[in-house]
């Protein structure tokens, strides 16, 4: 359980205005963004990301999700939203499917930070493998 620094009404009451604009005014079923769940007693939402995958000439797009995560907000306005990539099944946390990577002159780096991959240490974002 986090601290509460907000009241939660105020936090309830925004996070309800928010996601009712979202759903009313976002094209994000057409993006590929499915709303699996929310709650207004966390408050959190979760979303699934959709990409088309050909799988025969003419035969369309087979709908496979990429990812799937949840959004906690609590202390609205006051912190940014927490952001955890879950199962989509089982809704625990999970490592998402796919990866994203980043192109430097050395090598690929990953651009998704795991809080498993990471030890706390002085260097900020130093990975410790």
């Amino acid at each position: 359980m986090s601290v509460i620094l907000v009241d939660p009404a105020v936090t309830n009451q925004k996070f309800r205005q928010e996601l009712d604009l979202w759903k009313e005014h976002s094209d994000h079923q057409h993006r590929g963004w499915l709303l699996l769940d929310e709650n207004d007693s966390v408050p959190s939402v979760e979303v699934a990301f959709l990409a088309g995958v050909a799988t025969s000439v003419g035969a369309g797009f087979l709908p496979i999700i990429v990812c799937t995560i949840r959004l906690t907000y609590e202390n609205y306005d006051l912190w940014p939203p927490s952001l955890t990539f879950i199962d989509v099944f089982t809704r625990q946390p999970s490592r998402p499917h796919a990866r994203a990577f980043l192109s430097t002159p050395r090598v690929p780096v990953t651009c998704l930070l795991m809080a498993s991959d990471y030890q706390p240490t002085v260097y900020v974002f130093t990975r410790n493998s």
